[in-house]
C-alpha cells in the first residue's frame, strides 16, 4: 500500500526552514526549478491556493470599479508581482504609480494599494 504525505499550508513550529533571498529566486525560477504556482514570502517558498470561482468574481468586479475611478497616473495591475527586498507577492490586484510601460524591465517595488482576495483560506492567506 502506497502512501502519501500532504504538506501543511503553514510551517511547522518544530521544522528548520531555509530561507531563499529574491536572487536565488530568480535564478531557480528561471532554470525551472521552482514551481510555477509559488510565490516568495519573506524569504520562503509558498504554493499558492487555487482560486475558487467567487474568488475570480470578486477580482473582476473590484478590478472594474477601481479602473473606472482611478486618476490619471495609477493603473491596476491584477494578479502581477511586486518585487520587495525578501517577498515577490502578487496579490490579487494593485494600484500602481505610472503606466504599465515603466515597468517593462523589472516589477513595481511598491504600490499605493494592494488587494488580496480571500474567500476559504483565511490562515494560509493571513
Amino acid at each position: 500500500m502506497i502512501q502519501t504525505a500532504e504538506s501543511s499550508c503553514i510551517p511547522l513550529s518544530c521544522a528548520q526552514l531555509w530561507p531563499i533571498s529574491l536572487a536565488a529566486y530568480h535564478s531557480l525560477g528561471e532554470a525551472g526549478l521552482v514551481p510555477k504556482n509559488t510565490e516568495l514570502l519573506y524569504g520562503l517558498v509558498y504554493f499558492k491556493v487555487r482560486k475558487l470561482p467567487f474568488h475570480s468574481y470578486l477580482a473582476t468586479r473590484l478590478r472594474g470599479i477601481l479602473v473606472a475611478t482611478l486618476p490619471p497616473g495609477l493603473f491596476v495591475s491584477p494578479g502581477q508581482p511586486i518585487t520587495c527586498p525578501d517577498s515577490e507577492p502578487e496579490p490579487d490586484l494593485a494600484l500602481i504609480s505610472g503606466n504599465p510601460e515603466d515597468f517593462r524591465p523589472d516589477h513595481p517595488h511598491t504600490a499605493e494599494l494592494v488587494i488580496e482576495i480571500c474567500v476559504t483560506s483565511h490562515d494560509y492567506v493571513r
